[in-house]
């Protein structure tokens, strides 16, 4: 499941360099490098929060370097 979003956020976004999702047990712990050389960190509970969370943070990203 962590396998196919990464490969999905990396399909639908190019900004993506590298996605990292560890489950630690009770959450989930992301890192998104970009491609910018910036780094996105988040955690959540579940792996859809996770996925809704940085989308959203990687298109605010990808705006404002524009």
């Amino acid at each position: 499941m962590r396998q196919a979003l990464c490969n999905a956020m990396l399909s639908e976004y190019p900004g993506i360099r590298r996605i990292k999702i560890k489950d630690c047990g009770i959450r989930f712990y992301a890192r998104v490098w970009m491609h910018s050389g910036r780094v996105i960190h988040h955690k959540a509970y579940s792996l859809r929060n996770l996925a809704g969370i940085l989308c959203e943070k990687v298109e605010n990203q990808e705006i404002t370097l524009s």
